[in-house]
């Protein structure tokens, strides 16, 4: 066979790196898909293979806003992301509430709340029953810390965040 220009095909158990991270796959014959993240091959005869790809410098981040409203005898919040999570994520949030008594003293109050959000969904929502006793006259939230379950998705391709 005439020798043909070009890169010398490698044995098919070597993948060659060319430059800092990139690799060049040689295929002849075959159809290339997607499945679930992943690379297929399908041979002429119907036969399919599959191998992970990972892919770097394409990132997308969810930023995530909290809505707090009062319920009765406590709070609720909404979770919502610019962005589907790509797996089950939950968030949890640990607001302080400032509770006004009657008399205009207030005292501070804290809860745990975890938001989940499901898969390919971009919000979520929990509540949580304060211990406000008596004699309150209002209540709000005045801060608060959220922690992320993962701060990205399992491929790496959406990151969390707070907003």
């Amino acid at each position: 066979m005439d020798e043909m220009p070009g890169m010398i095909r490698p044995d098919l158990q070597a993948l060659p790196q060319v430059k800092d991270r990139m690799t060049f796959l040689y295929l002849e014959h075959c159809t290339l898909g997607r499945q679930d993240g992943a690379i297929t091959v399908t041979d002429e005869k119907g036969n399919s293979a599959f191998f992970d790809s990972f892919v770097t410098g394409i990132k997308t981040v969810s930023c995530f806003t909290f809505s707090f409203s009062k319920i009765s005898g406590g709070i609720e919040v909404v979770a919502e992301g610019t962005y589907p999570v790509m797996n089950d994520l939950t968030i949890t949030l640990n607001p302080t509430v400032t509770v006004v008594l009657r008399g205009g003293a207030t005292k501070t109050l804290t809860c745990t709340m975890n938001v989940k959000i499901e898969a390919d969904r971009m919000s979520g929502r929990a509540s949580a029953t304060l211990d406000l006793g008596t004699g309150y006259t209002d209540y709000s939230v005045t801060d608060y810390e959220a922690t992320f379950s993962r701060t990205a998705s399992e491929n790496g391709m959406v990151e969390y965040a707070v907003r």
